[in-house]
């Protein structure tokens, strides 16, 4: 309830608050459980781990143990920052599933044994191309993720190999045109193993689902060489989260029309209509907004010199400062510094209106106790 103000009669409520606490329930309510439903789904249906990949001959080529291991070898790389894995990071360097998937496609099709011995691809007619591409597609879409140990046909446990010892390499090889810093917090152990683990990934995007046409990512990412086409779910999904966004866009206008839209009869606040001198306990609070200038600048230096990178890979305006400042710690920086700046600015904002709180509430104390 609000009371008499200036004399001017005041509304018994507040609508648009009444409104806003109703919304913000039913959103809060629908986003947690659509959080929920959307966590069960993916660990249901996410790709299962094998206990160990093996060649025909009972050679293994990676463990379990690898693949996780590798996992927080990218992780310790930060490799998100440079490129991206199943089309998520930041789009600066490649994909590294869609680049190992055309890697293992084109290795796996060249390393089909042929009738007519050692003869290379481009050798081929057209027939036996097609019917290289065919052997090769139905030779990784036929990995069966959901067995313990999976062995390999040959030619695909050789490309398996020779993918994941070129991906290993690729981390410790400079790269300006790319803008590729070596990863130097891995070493050749480690290094492999991540490798084991983008190779793994990879694979998940072509190895079919039992029973199913389409892979565990619904046959991301789109590359005709391995098969790797649309889903009916793809078109069917992206369409419903369409229609959902506008739909909610409808939602808030009209929510805003029909109960919020009408003038503002509600007090004003006369609190920020009288400014007083700092007191001693604001000015020592001013030091939280020093370091807040401070993180944003960093913040906005971080920004310019990636936008830069993204024109000039190998410099910044002649300077070689990509290899001492890498373009994923720079996006790591960008990314993690706002977390710190705009927390600091909420603390030390509440810190300084309780200072002055506190100083009203004692010059009214005063005046009171007088």
């Amino acid at each position: 309830m609000i009371t008499e103000s200036a004399g001017n009669p005041a509304p018994a409520e507040d609508a648009v608050s009444n409104v806003l606490k109703w919304v913000l329930l039913a959103v809060a309510i629908l986003t947690f459980a659509l959080l929920g439903w959307a966590t069960a789904v993916t660990y249901k249906t996410a790709p299962p781990q094998p206990e160990r990949f093996v060649a025909a001959n009972g050679t293994v080529i990676m463990t379990g143990d690898d693949i996780l291991a590798g996992k927080g070898g990218f992780q310790r790389a930060d490799l998100m920052d440079y490129g991206s894995l199943y089309g998520m990071g930041s789009y600066y360097g490649e994909d590294y599933t869609a680049s190992t998937l055309v890697q293992l496609g084109t290795a796996v099709r060249d390393g089909i044994p042929r009738a007519g011995g050692e003869i290379s691809f481009a050798a081929l007619s057209t027939g036996e191309q097609f019917a290289a591409t065919a052997a090769m597609q139905r030779a990784l879409q036929g990995i069966d993720l959901t067995k313990p140990v999976v062995v390999l046909p040959g030619a695909v446990a050789d490309a398996v190999t020779s993918v994941r010892d070129g991906v290993a390499r690729s981390f410790a090889t400079a790269d300006p045109d790319a803008g590729w810093t070596p990863a130097y917090s891995l070493n050749p152990a480690l290094a492999r193993q991540t490798a084991d683990f983008v190779v793994y990934s990879a694979i998940t995007t072509v190895a079919r689902r039992p029973g199913l046409n389409w892979s565990w990512t619904e046959n991301w990412p789109y590359e005709p060489l391995v098969a790797n086409t649309p889903t009916a779910n793809t078109f069917r999904w992206t369409w419903i989260s369409f229609c959902f966004t506008f739909f909610s866009f409808g939602l808030v206008l009209f929510i805003y029309q029909y109960w919020l839209n009408e003038p503002d009869v509600g007090p004003m606040d006369p609190l920020l209509n009288v400014f007083r001198p700092m007191t001693p306990s604001q000015r020592r609070i001013g030091k939280y907004f020093l370091i807040v200038a401070a993180l944003l600048l960093v913040q906005i230096g971080a920004g310019a010199i990636m936008a830069h990178s993204y024109y000039d890979r190998r410099s910044f305006y002649g300077y070689s400062i990509n290899d001492i400042l890498p373009f994923n710690f720079l996006r790591d920086v960008h990314v993690q510094s706002p977390i710190v700046w705009i927390g600091l600015s909420w603390i030390g904002a509440g810190l300084f209106s309780r200072a002055r709180n506190c100083r009203r509430s004692g010059s009214e104390g005063t005046a009171m106790a007088g």
